[in-house]
């Protein structure tokens, strides 16, 4: 008798079985307060074409309108001005006796630079000594079928100059409100933080930098940290400035570098390097600043600042003790003519970035005052 087995099913080693889909990743750059698309408009070609124009604009201008000095022809500027402090009110000062107005603010909070760098904010400037920027990364998950999931954080930079007789300028960076939608993978991310000046001037100065960063660490790691907070310090010694007279100033460009790499594995443009808009700080040992001989120590004269028009908001309400300058400031600027002397051909600067007012050193030095370049708003 023949006895034929009977066939087993046939079982396939893992090896050749049907492979798992590809997983792609697509990182964008948003401002901080830019909203993340719903993974499910993500389904569509549109939506990812959207995000990805969007991280070309912020490539493309990264320059503050209010910008001055050699650093605003860097990078394109914005056509739109930065955020900036609320009006002081005046009935606050009024209630407080003040006779001066007050100085301009060397402090930033993590809280504060959130919620002015809110909506389509690129930078916002509190002082001349305290400016913050920032940048929201996006990654989109992605198989053949579509997008599976999203995970998102945000950089912010915070810099500041914390005393008028110390030039160290100081720059917090926080790492938060880590985000993820979906299946991810995010865990295994890796974010990178460097602080970069791409250029100064003159570009024989050298710096002096200390701080924690540059920094490497996973998605998961910096989100388990909370918060993720990072310092980094730049100081420019005197003498190294140029400047005709007494000025000795460096200027520079400080722009950090924001990096997202995708895990083993995935398919796609990886690390993925985004730029916050740039900050633009100087630094000054002009003779006639207030730290003129960095209290008996050279090493120290001078200070630092951001190279930006820095804004006073003086109000016209009754209660305000600033009211007859805001009342005299608007009357020379919606009737420069009636102004003494009189001059119908008469332009008052001041009203925005383009005509500023620029200080006069021969002035300061007669009336012992520290002016500033401005611009003045009014309620």
């Amino acid at each position: 008798m023949l006895t034929v087995a009977a066939l087993a099913p046939l079982v396939l080693p893992a090896s050749a079985a049907e492979p798992e889909p590809q997983l792609r990743g697509e990182t964008f750059m948003q401002l901080p307060g830019a909203a993340t698309p719903a993974l499910s408009a993500l389904q569509t070609p549109k939506a990812r074409s959207a995000l990805a124009s969007e991280s070309r604009q912020i490539d493309d201008v990264r320059t503050a309108l209010e910008t001055v000095g050699p650093a605003a022809s860097f990078a394109p500027k914005t056509s739109t001005l930065a955020a900036t402090s609320s009006a002081s009110s005046g009935e606050a000062l009024a209630a407080a006796m003040a006779i001066t107005y007050p100085a301009p603010s060397r402090a930033m909070s993590l809280d504060k630079c959130k919620r002015k760098m809110a909506g389509d904010a690129k930078v916002y400037i509190k002082s001349r000594f305290a400016v913050c920027t920032g940048l929201k990364v996006t990654t989109v998950r992605q198989r053949s079928s579509g997008a599976i999931g999203t995970s998102t954080f945000t950089v912010y930079v915070r810099g500041t100059v914390p005393k008028e007789s110390d030039r160290t300028m100081h720059f917090d960076y926080d790492v938060v409100d880590f985000t993820q939608i979906g299946t991810t993978g995010a865990a295994a991310l890796k974010i990178g933080i460097k602080p970069k000046i791409p250029q100064d001037w003159p570009a024989a100065a050298k710096p002096t930098q200390s701080g924690n960063l540059p920094v490497t660490k996973a998605w998961q790691e910096l989100r388990l940290i909370n918060p993720a907070h990072f310092k980094h310090t730049v100081r420019y010694a005197p003498g190294q400035g140029t400047g005709a007279g007494a000025a000795d100033v460096v200027f520079a460009v400080y722009q950090p570098e924001i990096t997202s790499t995708l895990p083993p594995g995935w398919v796609g443009e990886s690390p993925k390097t985004g730029k916050p808009f740039m900050i633009a700080p100087r630094w000054d040992a002009a003779k006639y600043l207030n730290n003129s001989t960095g209290g008996g120590n050279p090493v120290n004269k001078g200070s630092a600042a951001f190279s930006y028009l820095a804004t006073l908001n003086y109000s016209s309400k009754q209660a305000a003790v600033e009211r007859g300058v805001a009342l005299h400031i608007q009357k020379a600027f919606t009737n420069p003519g009636a102004t003494k002397p009189p001059n119908a051909l008469k332009k008052v600067p001041g009203q925005n970035a383009k005509t500023p007012l620029h200080r006069s050193v021969p002035r300061r030095k007669a009336t012992q005052g520290q002016p500033r370049p401005r611009r003045h708003q009014l309620p």
